[in-house]
């Protein structure tokens, strides 16, 4: 499922869904602006794809909900957050630039409502 990841890595839980849905108890979730398509940096050289994705803006509003989300116990090993939808994973065999150019024109500067959440739980 395409998604923007508010946080990465919860701890699982017995009480996972309530205590989400508890801490993100009225908040919404705004539209989200993906403002241009990009890849992410290859970090091994055996990796056989490039990640294609659209960079979305860090609203006020993702800002908030990922604050409330931290209020739980999670490990997040990055040490910034960039929200991005995945778009496409491309062999790197492949002409990637074309590729970003092509979904940047689809996807770059729009907007796109969000239509629900995923607790990444595969439930």
């Amino acid at each position: 499922k395409a998604h923007v990841t508010l946080l990465f890595g919860i701890h699982p839980s017995s009480d996972y869904r309530r205590n989400v849905d508890a801490v993100l108890k009225g908040w919404t979730p705004d539209m989200i602006h993906v403002s241009q398509v990009s890849t992410f940096p290859i970090r091994d050289e055996e990796q056989e794809y490039y990640v294609v994705k659209g960079d979305v803006h860090v609203s006020p509003n993702l800002l908030e909900g990922r604050a409330r989300l931290e209020v739980l116990d999670y490990t997040d090993p990055f040490p910034s957050y960039h929200p991005h939808v995945t778009l496409a994973y491309v062999k790197r065999t492949a002409d990637i630039d074309k590729w970003v150019r092509y979904l940047d024109d689809v996807y770059g500067d729009q907007d796109f409502e969000v239509t629900g959440l995923d607790y990444g739980d595969d439930d």
